[in-house]
């Protein structure tokens, strides 16, 4: 009779573990959602500001060039992705991240600043489109395989394309806020796979 109280006991505890996971993964979803949106919005408004308007060291950091450069939101995408529970939990995340934030960004432009570019907004929905894959295939940079390190390092050469090449055609030279967010990037990437090898070596 113990044993069967026990094994219900056992049962119920991990009923009420998943179910508070559940609601954790929930409320973390809508968080991103959330950011996403206030981050358009952000994004916008600084892009938005007259020159001279910002004080001098945020200008000449050209924050809005960061906001409007790729690299940064693959930044963001890769950190929810690695952080995320599953493959599935990350598609997820990173898609409403990106609805959010492409949502706000250009409903700011149409709606306040009566700009709307179809050229643009159809480049970036293509990309939120992506996201969900973009965001399954990086989850598995938390693991330790070939096909990891295989991600980690595509990654990593699509944002050195973006900073080194894509940069300098851009602004005829490298952009010194998207040399730090491949910094970010690498940083990341290897303390992952360092952590995944220093518990592979204690087990």
């Amino acid at each position: 009779m113990m044993r069967e109280w026990s094994v219900v006991t056992y049962l119920e505890q991990i009923s009420h573990q998943e179910k508070r996971q559940r609601l954790n993964d929930l409320v973390m979803i809508c968080l991103l959602l959330i950011a996403g949106v206030l981050l358009g919005l952000f994004s916008k408004y600084i892009d938005s500001l007259p020159e001279g308007y910002l004080p001098i060291l945020v200008e000449n950091l050209r924050i809005d060039r960061l906001m409007s450069r790729m690299p940064i939101w693959l930044c963001l995408a890769l950190t929810i992705a690695l952080y995320s529970r599953t493959p599935l939990k990350a598609s997820i995340s990173v898609f409403l991240f990106f609805s959010g934030l492409i949502g706000s960004y250009y409903w700011y432009s149409a709606v306040v600043l009566g700009i709307f570019s179809s050229s643009k907004i159809i480049y970036w929905l293509w990309f939120t489109l992506l996201s969900p894959v973009l965001a399954y295939l990086c989850w598995y940079v938390n693991l330790k395989n070939k096909f990891s390190l295989f991600l980690s390092v595509c990654i990593l050469l699509v944002l050195a394309y973006y900073t080194f090449i894509d940069g300098t055609k851009t602004f005829g030279q490298i952009y010194l806020l998207d040399v730090l967010v491949l910094i970010i990037a690498c940083i990341m990437i290897g303390k992952t796979r360092y952590k995944k090898t220093a518990n592979s070596l204690k087990n």
